[in-house]
């Protein structure tokens, strides 16, 4: 919810700049002109017209995106940026999210590979908590992708990451665990995560 809010923040900041700004031209030219010609109905007509069309345009920039969102079931209906979902017995959020890591797992460990060429690495934070009645470790209970909006894409590459999840081993009945995943993938703009349990159901989640 914090990047929906910083949007409608920043869409309510530039309509209450672009309200200043033509009030002071309002007032520049009641203030600077002495002509006592009668202003043109027609220009006045055109002008209000073109600043409604702005106002609307504004408008549609401002929209919550999460009219868009849904229960992450479909793909058309991914859940919103920090929902969570009930996966096995897991609770399962996505926390940050790094649509081309490639520097930093290159960084990471030196015997890590560079990704294909015209490919990036895309690194996600998988946040889990146990509801399971016994300790159990969430990289081998779930599954991971990317969807590109028709498919899965990608593939899991065999690196090692800053805060893996596969570090992250058993986890007790009631606590939470964290840590990254990745999956190779062409460049592109990707803006939705898939998370499930293997052989079964699986989520998805908005990054955007």
């Amino acid at each position: 919810m914090v990047q929906l809010e910083e949007i409608a923040d920043r869409a309510r900041k530039l309509l209450v700049i672009a309200g200043v700004g033509a009030l002071g031209t309002v007032g520049l030219a009641a203030c600077g002109s002495d002509d006592d010609t009668a202003d043109d109905p027609a220009e006045d007509a055109s002008e209000t017209a073109e600043a409604e069309e702005a106002d609307e345009a504004a408008d549609d920039e401002g929209e919550d995106p999460a009219v868009s969102y849904g229960d992450g079931t479909s793909p058309d209906a991914p859940l919103e940026p920090g929902a969570t979902a009930e996966i096995a017995d897991w609770t399962v959020s996505i926390g940050e999210t790094v649509p081309d890591a490639t520097d930093q797992i290159l960084e990471a460990e030196s015997m890590n590979d560079e990704p294909e060429s015209g490919n990036v690495y895309f690194m996600f934070e998988i946040v889990a908590t146990n509801n399971g009645e016994d300790a159990a470790d969430p990289f081998m209970d779930l599954v991971w992708g990317v969807w590109d909006g028709g498919e899965e894409v990608g593939s899991e590459p065999l690196v090692l990451l800053p805060d893996d999840l596969v570090d992250v081993g058993d986890v007790a009945t009631g606590e939470s665990g964290s840590g990254n995943v990745v999956i190779e993938v062409p460049e592109g703009d990707y803006t939705t995560v898939t998370v499930g349990e293997m052989m079964g159901d699986e989520f998805y989640f908005s990054v955007v």
